[in-house]
């Protein structure tokens, strides 16, 4: 690939010919041919028919430099919205307004929920070290990639109901051994992820419940209609899922699928704003236990197990 630089005396490297050179578009060319399809690159290089290129040697570098290209960080493309979002939105929106208007839903009685994944340990990747030290930091926690599933609710007046949440397993032994407020429902699958089943239990347990304390509360007749927008996830259209919704009197939109980034309250704000909080409280608590492990010296680690 090199065979084309011009020789000379001075330790500078070897000049380039013009552009218009053969020898200077041969080499383009095969700088393209690799990177046409802009192939990850690493420091053992890419294998091709002919062998590996390293583009980390300093001669590859020098030469990719002089042709004039440059090592790019690779991104992900923007989240594509369908091409008619503004109608889908306007049409969305009516959906909503109409249910409303036709069944005169008031605000406590408007729902949307979301699941979102949480980290058990809900640290961050940053911390406090010596000034100058190159050595390793080590976090608590960041290798930690175990998660459970929370399922939020909030309604059109503001009120955060209380969440589901979802361990990992197929019995109820893989609940945490933690006296978790009354109200909250505390449940599982086999991979701590929403489905049909826990979207019944969910359903019977702690919305159903919470419509017919407001529809008392609110002096509004048993079979007062409510409202739940949530996303077209499969264990929402579930058959059954949706027959438990008509029986409680709780009408449904979907959120438009590919949508959700923009149409979906809880992802807008509300899902970010519980994971803020819930790092913050993990964080002041791991503070007081390191407080209380330097003061009386103890041995043992922190216990940080949940399950």
């Amino acid at each position: 690939m090199y065979k084309f630089l011009i020789k000379t005396s001075s330790p500078r490297p070897p000049l380039l010919p013009k552009t218009d050179n053969p020898a200077f578009q041969s080499a383009n060319t095969e700088v393209q041919n690799i990177l046409v399809d802009n192939s990850p690159i690493g420091k053992g290089g890419t294998k091709r028919k002919r062998g590996n290129y390293n583009y980390y040697s300093p001669e590859a570098q020098s030469v990719l430099h002089r042709l004039g290209y440059t090592k790019r960080k690779g991104t992900k493309a923007a989240r594509s919205q369908p091409e008619d979002f503004e109608k889908t939105k306007q049409d969305y929106i009516h959906r909503i307004e109409k249910c409303v208007e036709e069944n005169n839903i008031p605000d406590d009685l408007i729902l949307n929920w979301d699941q979102t994944g949480v980290n058990l340990i809900p640290g961050g990747d940053w911390t406090m070290d010596a000034k100058g030290s190159c050595k390793q930091v080590n976090i608590v926690g960041i290798n930690d990639k175990r998660q459970i599933t929370a399922l939020l609710t909030i309604s059109k007046s503001g009120v955060l109901l209380p969440p589901q949440i979802i361990y990992a397993r197929t019995t109820e032994q893989c609940h945490p051994k933690y006296g978790f407020p009354k109200s909250w429902n505390i449940y599982h699958s086999e991979n701590h992820w929403s489905n049909t089943d826990t979207m019944l239990h969910y359903i019977e347990h702690l919305l159903v419940p919470y419509v017919t304390d407001k529809r008392d509360e609110l002096d509004l007749p048993l079979k007062q209609p409510a409202l739940a927008i949530f996303d077209v996830f499969s264990a929402h259209r579930h058959a059954s899922v949706l027959d438990a919704l008509h029986r409680a009197n709780i009408k449904v939109v979907y959120v438009p699928a590919g949508c959700t980034d923009q149409l979906q309250p809880l992802d807008l704000r509300v899902n970010k704003v519980y994971k803020d909080i819930l790092r913050a409280k993990f964080q002041d608590w791991y503070a007081d236990e390191v407080a209380k492990f330097l003061k009386k010296k103890r041995k043992n680690l922190i216990n940080v197990k949940l399950t």
